[in-house]
């Protein structure tokens, strides 16, 4: 009978220690990989592949679901464009849609009970325009009228385009001896996105062109290639 109480009481004093409150989840939060800034514009209808490493101080967060967002230069909204799954290191990749504007992206977790949820800082890509160019006739005469024809893509109908002779505003141009720009003609773009510019040269010999579209709504500005003609 003595033991059968003291038995008992055992059962009534564990029963008396409270319930210790289940740990809070563990913060996390996102190490931006270098590849994930581009620091030249990407060309419109291009996909970026993504990564990032999600940890939980120096571990990583194993096997979870990571979101990559975007915002489109113009939206205040973040949406989900894609999820990717963590890996044994904790690192994430996804691919994003085409881009045809400027877009801030950024990483969302969710969280769990393990693990608090956790948000990117935001980058943003660059995009700018894909510019074709071509030309009624690559040996004019003198003082030949010669018609350039091309596509801005994605269109931005009104916006202004020129061709102009010498070398473009890039690395590639600059590293060559080419003549400083001068301007030969400027229009606008159609709303399809066409352009038609008329231009004539006062002195023969080889010349250089491009077309060029300033900074528009959503992208940079943009060069198509050089154009090579021989004026006789």
């Amino acid at each position: 009978m003595r033991r059968s109480i003291v038995g008992f009481s055992l059962v009534l004093a564990v029963l008396a220690v409270p319930l210790r409150a289940s740990a809070d989840p563990a913060p996390t939060e996102f190490a931006p990989a270098p590849a994930e800034i581009h620091h030249e514009p990407l060309m419109a209808g291009i996909a970026i592949s993504a990564a990032t490493i999600l940890r939980s101080g120096s571990d990583p967060v194993q096997w979870h679901p990571v979101h990559l967002q975007a915002s489109p230069l113009g939206q205040d909204a973040f949406v989900t464009v894609g999820t990717g799954q963590t890996d044994a290191y904790g690192k994430v990749s996804v691919e994003s849609p085409e881009l045809n504007a400027n877009t801030a992206f950024r990483w969302v977790f969710d969280g769990d009970g393990t693990y608090a949820a956790a948000v990117s800082q935001p980058w943003t890509e660059l995009v700018e325009p894909v510019v074709q160019a071509r030309v009624s006739d690559r040996t004019p005469h003198l003082g030949q009228r010669v018609v350039v024809r091309g596509r801005m893509t994605p269109a931005r109908p009104g916006k202004r385009v020129s061709v102009w002779t010498g070398r473009r505003n890039c690395w590639c141009d600059m590293a060559i001896a080419i003549p400083a720009p001068k301007r030969l003609a400027a229009a606008r773009i159609h709303p399809d996105g066409t352009y038609r510019l008329v231009i004539r040269f006062a002195t023969t010999g080889r010349k250089l062109i491009h077309v060029h579209v300033a900074r528009s709504e959503g992208l940079t500005f943009a060069d198509s290639y050089n154009r090579h003609l021989r004026v006789r």
